[in-house]
């Protein structure tokens, strides 16, 4: 199983992933977010006790490769949650292609509570989002 969350920043994605790692309902957890910085160099580790997360904009698309290199390594043996924003239906495509080339399921839910952003992110980047976040047929709401 695939399990696709998405939602605006603050909107308890994180959280989510992180219970359903915590109850067992899957094997791995990835999300952009957890590519980070230690001791000057760019990880990609959700648990580096030393790492920090630093948004770059020139590091976004290297962060969001890995996170597809990771995702797809694992869904060949594992259950995996990806948290990302995914505020169309396209950044969720190379999921969605993985997913069908190893015969799971894939299970879209959107994350839609107001917790506050944890990295900062400006109002005028969420409201940006919400302006172009597109409705995904089936996708669960929480």
């Amino acid at each position: 199983m695939l399990y696709l969350i998405r939602g605006l920043p603050g909107s308890g994605k994180t959280t989510l992933a992180e219970s359903m790692l915590k109850e067992n309902k899957v094997d791995e957890h990835f999300e952009t977010d957890h590519f980070m910085v230690e001791d000057g160099e760019y990880i990609f580790h959700p648990s580096k006790p030393k790492a920090v997360y630093v948004f770059h904009p020139s590091k976004l698309k290297a962060a969001h490769e890995e996170c597809q290199i990771r995702t797809e390594a694992m869904l060949k043996y594992k259950d995996v949650v990806v948290s990302n924003t995914f505020t169309q239906l396209w950044e969720m495509t190379p999921y969605l292609d993985m997913a069908e080339r190893h015969e799971h399921e894939v299970t879209i839910i959107r994350c839609t509570g107001d917790y506050g952003s944890s990295h900062n992110v400006p109002k005028a980047t969420i409201d940006k989002m919400r302006a172009r976040f597109e409705d995904i047929d089936g996708e669960e709401i929480c």
